[in-house]
C-alpha cells in the first residue's frame, strides 16, 4: 500500500476547495444539439447509458449511444442536426449498462445484464448501415467494461461473468471481426474498469483501490504498482491516462468524493497529485458523484451524475482548473439518486464533444475555446539568399484547437506556407475550425542588409573637383567589392565634383546594394555669364560678358587662340582668332571660388581661302594649288569657261584645254555658314617653233620667217652679221656656203633652226631648188605630199606640232613620186611639215580639221 504524505493531503484538500464549481446549467460549454427518443422503454427512470464516438475516413463523425435495447449509430457530422443512421439490438432486452470501444472501422460492445453477448459491429458501410459481424457469448455473457490498447491491437474485458476476479484479453489485430482469446487471468480481486497503453494496464478495482500490471505476456501479467489508500477514497470506478503517460485521471463513483490526478511517473511512488471536483448544488449540497473521466490533450472531461459534463484544464496536473461544463439534468435538487450524465467522448477530430444522459439522451457540445489543447505553432523557415531577395519562405505547423486551420499572413497569403518572401518579421493569424485563433510571429532569416554608411566631403567650389566619399560598409557577407559610376572599383572615391554618384556593393554571396550618394558644393561661388556661342566668317570678334556682382573677371583662352585686346574688360575685341573651334572663357574670382562661362567660337575655314598666285602657263594644262576646304565644300570655275577641271571640287585639281591667252580661275569655298571666293590670273603661252625659207637673187637672200608662237627673233647669217627683224633681207659679200640660223623666242622659251645658204656668182640651176606642195589643206584624214627639185639628193621629212614635238617622220622615195600621209590620228590644230636635203630645207604649214 502506498501512503500519501500529510503535505500532499493538505494540498489536495486546498485544491478541492478551490475547484468547487457554482451551479449553472451551461458554464462555458455550448450546446449544439440534443437527440432523445421519448418512445424508448424506461427502467428505474433510466433510458440511455454509455456513449462513444467514431470518425470515418471520409471525415464523417458518429456518436455510438447505448440504450436498454439498442446500440445507436448517430451521425453528428453536422453537430447541430444529429441523424440516426442505424441501430443494433442487444441479445438481452433490458440492459441499463453498455460499454463501447472502437478499433479501425469496428465497434466492440458489451452489456452487464442478463444473457448478453460480446458484439463486433462493422461501421464501414455508414452512413448507409452497420453490420453485426460477431455476436457471441462463448467467452462471457456479461461484462462491465472493455478497453482497447490500440497500439498493440488487444482488447481487455473487465467485470465479466466468467472472470470477475481478473481480466480477459483478446487479440483483435489479426482478425478484427473474430476476436481471438489470448488469456483469462484471475488477479485475486474484482476489476470494475481499466485503461491500457502499450501493455501497461491501470485497473480500477472498486473499494480495493488502483492496481497497475504489465500485460506484455497476457497469460502471466506482472504487477507493477498499486494505490490502496489515498485521499477521499471511495469506489474506484474508472480512469484515463494523460497523453504523456505521466498522470492518471481517476474517479471514485462515490458521493462527495473528488476526482484525482494520480502521479504515475514513478511506479515506485504512485500517489495523488491533486484533487478536483464539481458540486453544482453547493453550498447546499456538495455530494456529487463522478462517473467516467476521459483525457484529451490538456483537458479531462468527466461525466457526472446530476452535474452533467464538466471539463478541467490539467496542463498543470497538480492544479487542475475548471474551464467548462453543462448540466444535462438541470432539474436535480439534490444528489440522492443516480440520474444525469453517464459518459462523455471528447476525441472527435472536429472538436465536437459528446455526452450521454441516462434520461435525456445524446448531447452534442462545442467547447468555446481552442480544444482539445491551446493552439500553438512551430515554424520552419527557408532563409532568403539576400536581404532583398524574394526567395525566402516559412511554413507554420499548428497544434491544438480543432482541425482544419486557416491562415492569414501579414504578407496577404493564406496558406500554411509562404514563399517568395524577403527576410523580415511576419505575423500569421492561425484560426481553427471554430474561429479560435492565435497570432504568431516568425522571423524569416536572411543576410544582414548591406549598408554603405557614406561620409561625404563636399566640393569646395563648383568645378574644383575636391569632393570625396568615404564608405564604412556594413552587413552582407564579406569580402565586399565596389563598382562606382565613375568606373572606380575602390571602397572610397575622391577628386569628385558636385553631383550624384552611384556605387554598387556586392558581397561574396552575390548580394548587392545600389546606393546613390550626393556630393554637394560647399560654396556656390560667383556667377560668370558670357555671351552666346557664335560662328564667324572673319577672324575678329567682340566678346561680351555680364559684369560680376562680386569678384573680378578676366577673359582667357581655354583652347584655340587669338589676341584679346582688353582681358579684364567685360567687353573686349578679339582679333586673329584661329580657324576652327575656339573656346574663350570669362572667369570670375570672388577670393574663394572661381566661376567660368565659356563662349564657343567657330571661325570658318573660308577666312583663309586662297586660289594661288597668278601664273604663266606654257602648254594646255596646269596643276592648281587652292587652299584646303576645311569643313566646307570648294568649287573651281573659270572665265572664260572653255576649260576642263579634273575634279572641280579638288583644291589640287588639274585644268586642261588651255589655249594661249589670259584666264581667270575662281576658287569658291562654302561651309554652310560662310562663303568666300579667291581668284588667280593665268597667262597661257606656247613653246616657240623656229622655221624659215629664203630666196636668192645673186648675193641677196630674202628670208621668209614661218616660225610659230614667237614674240622675238634673232638671225645669225653665218658671215658675222645678225638681225632681230622678223623677216630680214641680207646680201652676202662673196660666194660661199653660209650657215644661217634663226632663234625664235617667247615667254615659254626659244627654238633654233639653221640652214646652209650657198652663194655662187657663176650661175643658178633651178633644178637644185627644193619645193613642197600639200593638199588638201586643211586636211581631214589623208594628206597628199609632192616634192620638186634636188632630183639627185635624198630628202627626209618630219611632222611637228606647234611646240616643235615630232609626231611623224620618214624619207621620200628617190623618184620623187607623191606620197599619202595618214593624218587621222592627229588632233585638230596647226602642224608643220619640214623637208631636209643636205643644205636644202623647206617648211610647209597645214591645218587638221
Amino acid at each position: 500500500m502506498i501512503k500519501i504524505g500529510l503535505k500532499r493531503l493538505l494540498l489536495a484538500l486546498g485544491l478541492l476547495i478551490q475547484g468547487l464549481v457554482l451551479h449553472a446549467q451551461a458554464n462555458n460549454l455550448v450546446l449544439l444539439s440534443n437527440w432523445d427518443n421519448n418512445n424508448l422503454p424506461t427502467t428505474y427512470n433510466l433510458v440511455y447509458n454509455e456513449v462513444f464516438g467514431w470518425a470515418a475516413p471520409s471525415g464523417a463523425e458518429y456518436a455510438i449511444l447505448g440504450s436498454h435495447q439498442f446500440t445507436y449509430f448517430i451521425e453528428v457530422t453536422n453537430p447541430s442536426t444529429p441523424v440516426v443512421r442505424d441501430s443494433v439490438p442487444g441479445n438481452f432486452p433490458v440492459c441499463i449498462h453498455r460499454d463501447f470501444k472502437t478499433y479501425g472501422h469496428y465497434c466492440y460492445g458489451t452489456a452487464d445484464q442478463g444473457t448478453s453477448t460480446f458484439q463486433v459491429i462493422d461501421m464501414s458501410y455508414l452512413p448507409d448501415s452497420v453490420h453485426l459481424v460477431f455476436n457471441s457469448g462463448q467467452y462471457f455473457e456479461r461484462a462491465h467494461n472493455i478497453f482497447i490498447d490500440t497500439a498493440r491491437g488487444r482488447l481487455y474485458v473487465a467485470g465479466s461473468n466468467t472472470q470477475s476476479g481478473g481480466v480477459i484479453v483478446f487479440d483483435i489485430a489479426t482478425n478484427p471481426e473474430v476476436p481471438a482469446l489470448l488469456a483469462s487471468v484471475n488477479l485475486g480481486h474484482y476489476v470494475h474498469d481499466l485503461s491500457v497503453r502499450n501493455d501497461t494496464a491501470y485497473l480500477n478495482c472498486g473499494y480495493d483501490g488502483l492496481f497497475i500490471y504489465d500485460f506484455a505476456i497476457p497469460t502471466t501479467p506482472v504487477p507493477l504498482a498499486s494505490l490502496l489508500s489515498y485521499p477521499q477514497q471511495g469506489y474506484n470506478h474508472s480512469s484515463w491516462l494523460t497523453e504523456d503517460g505521466n498522470y492518471l485521471a481517476m474517479c471514485d463513483e462515490t458521493r462527495n468524493k473528488s476526482c484525482k490526478m494520480v502521479d504515475v511517473r514513478s511506479l515506485s511512488n504512485v500517489g495523488v497529485a491533486s484533487l478536483f471536483r464539481s458540486a453544482l448544488l453547493s453550498p447546499v449540497d456538495t455530494t456529487s458523484i463522478p462517473h467516467n473521466p476521459l483525457v484529451v490533450g490538456n483537458y479531462v472531461c468527466v461525466a457526472y451524475y446530476h452535474d452533467g459534463v464538466q471539463i478541467w484544464d490539467i496542463s498543470n496536473p497538480t492544479a487542475p482548473s475548471h474551464v467548462a461544463g453543462y448540466d444535462t439534468w438541470p432539474n436535480n435538487v439534490n444528489y440522492n439518486d443516480w440520474y444525469g450524465a453517464w459518459g462523455c467522448y471528447p476525441f472527435l477530430p472536429s472538436g465536437t464533444v459528446l455526452s450521454s444522459d441516462v434520461h435525456n439522451g445524446l448531447f452534442v457540445f462545442r467547447v468555446p475555446f481552442p480544444f482539445p489543447r491551446p493552439i500553438t505553432a512551430t515554424f520552419t523557415t527557408v532563409a532568403a539568399s539576400c536581404s532583398y531577395s524574394l526567395d525566402g519562405g516559412a511554413t507554420v505547423t499548428p497544434q491544438g484547437g480543432t482541425f482544419p486551420y486557416t491562415y492569414a499572413w501579414s504578407s496577404g497569403q493564406s496558406t500554411a506556407s509562404i514563399q517568395g518572401m524577403q527576410p523580415g518579421i511576419y505575423t500569421v493569424t492561425i484560426s481553427d475550425r471554430y474561429g479560435y485563433d492565435i497570432v504568431q510571429t516568425v522571423t524569416l532569416p536572411g543576410p544582414t542588409p548591406l549598408a554603405g554608411n557614406a561620409q561625404v566631403a563636399g566640393e569646395t567650389c563648383p568645378g574644383t573637383g575636391d569632393g570625396a566619399i568615404d564608405l564604412a560598409p556594413s552587413g552582407g557577407t564579406p569580402p565586399l567589392t565596389f563598382h562606382w559610376s565613375t568606373g572606380d572599383q575602390t571602397e572610397d572615391v575622391a577628386a569628385l565634383t558636385a553631383g550624384t554618384y552611384v556605387v554598387t556593393i556586392t558581397d561574396s554571396a552575390g548580394c548587392m546594394l545600389v546606393d546613390s550618394i550626393v556630393v554637394s558644393v560647399l560654396s556656390a561661388g560667383p556667377e560668370a555669364i558670357a555671351g552666346p556661342d557664335t560662328i564667324l566668317c572673319s577672324d575678329n570678334f567682340l566678346a561680351q560678358a555680364q559684369a560680376p556682382t562680386n569678384g573680378t573677371g578676366q577673359w582667357a583662352w581655354v583652347n584655340g587662340g587669338g589676341v584679346i585686346q582688353s582681358p579684364n574688360q567685360t567687353n573686349t575685341q578679339v582679333t586673329g582668332i584661329q580657324v576652327g573651334s575656339n573656346a574663350l572663357a570669362w572667369f570670375v574670382f570672388d577670393g574663394i571660388c572661381t566661376a567660368a562661362d565659356t563662349v564657343l567660337i567657330y571661325v570658318s575655314s573660308t577666312v583663309n581661302i586662297d586660289a594661288g598666285a597668278d601664273t604663266v602657263v606654257c602648254g594646255s594644262a596646269m596643276n592648281l594649288h587652292g587652299s584646303a576646304t576645311g569643313n566646307g565644300q570648294g568649287t573651281w570655275t573659270a572665265q572664260p569657261s572653255a576649260v576642263m577641271f579634273s575634279n572641280p571640287n579638288d583644291p589640287s585639281a588639274q585644268v586642261n584645254g588651255l589655249q594661249p591667252g589670259t584666264y581667270t580661275l575662281f576658287w569658291s569655298v562654302s561651309d554652310g555658314n560662310c562663303q568666300a571666293v579667291d581668284s588667280l590670273n593665268v597667262l597661257v603661252g606656247l613653246h616657240p617653233f623656229a622655221a624659215f625659207s629664203y630666196t636668192l637673187n645673186i648675193f641677196t637672200a630674202s628670208f621668209s620667217n614661218v616660225s610659230q608662237n614667237a614674240t622675238s627673233w634673232w638671225w645669225d647669217f653665218g658671215d658675222g652679221n645678225t638681225s632681230s627683224l622678223q623677216a630680214p633681207t641680207h646680201t652676202f659679200a662673196a660666194n660661199g656656203t653660209y650657215n644661217v640660223c634663226l632663234i625664235a623666242t617667247d615667254t615659254c622659251g626659244s627654238d633654233t633652226t639653221c640652214q646652209s645658204v650657198s652663194i655662187s656668182i657663176v650661175g643658178n640651176d633651178p633644178a637644185q631648188h627644193l619645193s613642197l606642195s600639200l593638199w588638201p589643206n586643211p586636211v581631214a584624214d589623208r594628206l597628199q605630199v609632192q616634192v620638186n627639185g634636188l632630183s639627185d639628193a635624198a630628202i627626209n621629212y618630219d611632222v611637228t606640232d606647234l611646240s616643235g614635238r615630232i609626231l611623224q617622220s620618214g624619207t621620200f622615195p628617190v623618184d620623187r613620186s607623191a606620197i599619202v600621209l595618214e593624218t587621222s590620228s592627229l588632233a585638230s590644230g596647226l602642224y608643220f611639215m619640214r623637208l631636209q636635203a643636205g643644205i636644202w630645207q623647206s617648211v610647209k604649214k597645214f591645218q587638221k580639221q
